[in-house]
Order: C-alpha cells, then structure tokens, then sequence
C-alpha cells in the first residue's frame, strides 16, 4: 500500500471511530402538577453521553421497575424490565428494555423493546401521556426511531403517533 494512502487512511481513522461502547437506559418523569408522564432513552457511550438525562427526569436502574402516576384523570402504571448485558448471544453486551403502559386499564406498549443500541429497527425511545387539568381523555403519544450509528448518536427518522386513552 503507497505510503499516502496509509496516512490517509490513518489520519481519517479517529474520526470514523465516535464510540466504542454504548449503554443503554431509561428514564422518567412523573409530573401531576403539569398533567404529564413520560419516558425517555437514554444513551451513555465511551464518547460521552449521547442522550442525556433531563432535568425532572430520574434514572431506572437495571431490575424490574413498577412505575405508578397518578394524573388528574389517568391512572398511569408502566413496568419497565432493563436487564443487564452478557457475555454471550447477539447484542447482549448491551442488555435489553422491554416496556408494558397501561393507562386507565387500557395497555398502549405490550412487552416492546425500549432504546435497543442493536438491530431492531425502528424501535420504542419515547413515550409521553398528558392529562392536564380534568381532561378524561388522556393523550398517549408512542415515538420510534432508527438509532444513528453514524456522528450524530440520536434517533432519526423517528415518528411519533397519538391515541387517546379510555
């Protein structure tokens, strides 16, 4: 190989190489006073966090978590499973998050994958309900995107779809 190409090659390197590792996690928010809950991705990387937690926001640890919020008219229970990375199998270095939402005794997220850094496109990163004042309809708002590997570290090609609760 001509010795140009070499350092060509050599000097793009560091910028072709954004993150050598990711972690994946979780965070909420319960929030009656504003009539919303929501929970967000969060993205640690060896570059950095790439998705950050928000003020308001707290951290899920990894375990199974019951979460309850009361709204003014929503009854909001989310169980969230993060479970740790493993040696072994396809994408386990990253662990996994699978979410279930019920509100008002309504299920809107199933068992669905939660911020997977892994193959599974598009995949759940975002999910807000608003309930402000004495709405009994509450708004459950479900976001998936495309993780970018790329510089950006974000969701792209994210979509957002609404349903209204019971």
């Amino acid at each position: 190989m001509p010795k140009f190409v070499f350092a060509f090659v050599a000097a793009c390197l560091p910028v072709l190489a954004y993150a050598d590792w990711i972690d994946p996690g979780v965070s909420y928010k319960c929030d009656p006073k504003n009539g919303t809950f929501e929970l967000r991705a969060l993205m640690d990387t060896s570059s950095g966090p790439a998705v950050a937690l928000e003020p308001g926001f707290t951290q899920l640890p990894v375990r199974r978590n019951v979460l309850s919020c009361k709204l003014t008219k929503a009854n909001i229970k989310a169980v969230v499973w993060a479970s740790p990375g493993s040696a072994t199998g396809t994408c386990a270095a990253f662990g996994t998050i699978q979410v279930n939402l019920i509100v008002n005794g309504h299920r809107f997220v199933a068992n669905e994958l939660f911020n997977s850094g892994c193959f599974f496109d598009p995949v759940l990163y975002r999910v807000k309900v608003t309930a402000p004042g004495n709405t009994s309809n509450p708004k459950v708002v479900i976001c998936k995107g495309t993780w970018d590997w790329d510089k950006n570290f974000h969701y792209e090609n994210g979509k957002c779809s609404d349903a209204v609760g019971r």
